[in-house]
C-alpha cells in the first residue's frame, strides 16, 4: 500500500466513532513506555512519599532502575502483577477545622502501571472528548471553564443586553449536580426527624410539637426549591417535587424514591413502666433451686418445699 493511502486510512480509523483499538497491551507493556511512566513518577511533586512498603522512587533508583522495569515488565507480561494495597493518608481541608480529605498513596510499583497505561489510553480518549470538556484532562483547568462560559454568556464585541431582550445562552450548569439535589438532603434530613419522632413520642404534648416542626420543614424545603428554581412557578415545583396520598389534599415533597418524613403521623402515647425489659442475666433459670426468682428467696412461696410438705 502506498504511503498516502495508508495515511489516508490510518486517518480514517481514527476519526471513525466506531472504531475499536485493539492490541494496546503490547503498547502498555513496552519497555520504551515503562521509562517514560517511571520518569513520569520521578518528576511528580509525590515521589518522596511511599506506599504501604515505604518504598520511594530514590530507593528504586538507586538500586536500578532498568532492573526494576524488567521485573514489572515481566509480572505484567505474565499475568502474575497484582496492585498492593493503597496507604491512605488524611489532609487537613484549608480553612476547614476539624475536617480532612482521604489522599491515596500507591506503591511505587502500581503508580508506575498507572502512568504507563494513561500514557496509551489518554491520546485515544482526548481524541474523541468535546472541546468543552475540562473535567479531568491535561491542559484544562476549572479557570479554563469559567473563561469558556464567560465567553458564551458575554462574547467580546457583543451589546449589552437589556431587561426585554434575551442573549442567546443564559444558563450555566453547576458542577456538583448530584450534592445540590433535595433527594440528597431529604437522606440526610429523615434520619434526624425519626430520632426526635422516636425519643420525644412519649413526652407531654409532642403531637402539637411534631405538627410545628412538620410545618417548619415543608416551608423551608418550599423556600430552597424556589431559591434553586426562581424562574419556575409553584405550580412547576409542586408538580416536580410533590405527590399526595390517595384521597388527600397534603402535598408531601420527594425527589426521585425518596420522601419526606411525616413526624405529626407519629403515634404519641406516654411511656409505661411494663414495656421496661429485664436484663439477660435476671431472667429465670432452670437451673436455679428457686422456683420463682421474682420472689424473695426465703419467703413462703419462693422456697422450694420438701415432698409431701403441706401447709399448716
Amino acid at each position: 500500500m502506498a504511503p498516502d493511502r495508508a495515511t489516508q486510512a490510518v486517518r480514517a480509523k481514527l476519526e471513525s466513532t466506531s472504531y475499536v483499538f485493539e492490541k494496546l497491551w503490547g503498547l502498555v507493556t513496552d519497555i520504551r513506555n515503562l521509562r517514560i511512566a517511571l520518569d513520569r513518577v520521578r518528576r511528580n511533586r509525590g515521589a518522596r512519599t511511599g506506599g504501604v512498603d515505604r518504598v520511594t522512587v530514590r530507593q528504586v533508583l538507586d538500586s536500578g532502575g532498568e532492573r526494576f522495569l524488567a521485573d514489572v515488565r515481566a509480572e505484567l507480561r505474565s499475568g502474575a502483577f497484582r496492585p498492593m494495597p493503597v496507604r491512605q493518608v488524611l489532609i487537613p481541608k484549608a480553612g476547614k477545622p476539624g475536617k480532612f480529605w482521604p489522599l491515596g498513596i500507591p506503591t511505587v510499583k502500581d503508580r508506575v502501571i498507572q502512568a504507563a497505561m494513561k500514557n496509551i489510553l489518554e491520546p485515544i480518549f482526548e481524541a474523541g472528548f468535546y472541546p468543552t470538556s475540562y473535567g479531568f484532562r491535561p491542559g484544562r483547568s476549572v479557570h479554563g471553564a469559567i473563561a469558556q462560559l464567560k465567553t458564551l454568556l458575554l462574547p467580546r464585541g457583543m451589546k449589552r443586553w437589556g431587561t426585554a431582550e434575551k442573549p442567546p445562552f443564559s444558563w450555566a450548569i453547576e458542577g456538583d449536580i448530584k450534592g445540590c439535589t433535595l433527594e440528597n438532603r431529604l437522606r440526610v434530613a429523615n434520619p434526624v426527624l425519626r430520632g426526635w419522632a422516636n425519643f420525644y413520642k412519649h413526652a407531654w404534648g409532642a403531637k402539637r410539637v411534631f405538627v410545628s416542626i412538620d410545618d417548619h420543614v415543608w416551608w423551608t424545603v418550599l423556600r430552597w426549591l424556589r431559591k434553586k428554581h426562581h424562574r419556575s412557578p409553584n405550580w412547576q415545583i409542586y408538580a416536580q417535587y410533590t405527590w399526595r396520598k390517595p384521597r388527600g389534599r397534603m402535598k408531601r415533597w420527594r425527589d426521585g424514591t425518596t420522601k419526606l418524613v411525616s413526624i405529626s403521623s407519629t403515634r404519641v402515647c406516654p411511656f409505661h413502666i411494663g414495656w421496661q425489659k429485664p436484663p439477660l442475666f435476671a431472667s429465670t433459670s432452670m437451673e436455679s433451686p428457686v422456683r420463682n426468682e421474682r420472689r424473695t428467696p426465703g419467703s413462703a412461696r419462693g422456697i422450694r418445699k420438701p415432698r409431701g410438705a403441706t401447709r399448716g
